[in-house]
């Protein structure tokens, strides 16, 4: 287990409230290798396949898709989207999501967590 992990677990274990822990984090390189995934927009009839050294952003915006992004890093959490079907594992790499979230599989940041092998069916924001 992670030090801010362990740190975490012995905060909310002394009855302290999670929202008032506060800590930096420099990103996360995942713990899953970065290996291919297919990824598909099926509102928007669109796929791609995301290679290992290209963020699903990168792969959704070569292929016509507007991505909705600012730190590209998975603090500020304006790029997380809706996963609508997932094969494979995710590997959120991204700090914007609670460890809850994660574990539910049901949303993704699109600018740093990835899929270890399978495919990912997600949506994208609605453009007015």
């Amino acid at each position: 287990m992670a030090s801010l992990d362990i740190a975490s677990l012995r905060w909310t274990e002394q009855g302290r409230p999670a929202g008032l822990l506060r800590f930096e984090s420099f990103g996360s390189g995942g713990s899953l290798p970065s290996l291919p995934f297919e990824l598909r927009v099926p509102r928007l009839g669109l796929q791609t396949v995301v290679g290992p050294d290209v963020s699903a952003v990168e792969a959704l915006e070569r292929i016509g898709a507007e991505v909705m992004t600012d730190c590209l890093r998975g603090d500020c959490g304006l790029c997380v989207v809706p996963v609508l079907a997932l094969d494979g594992r995710l590997d959120h790499r991204d700090v914007f999501l609670s460890r809850r979230q994660k574990s539910l599989d049901d949303a993704m940041a699109l600018c740093v967590s990835r899929v270890a092998g399978g495919s990912v069916s997600i949506d994208l924001p609605r453009r007015a």
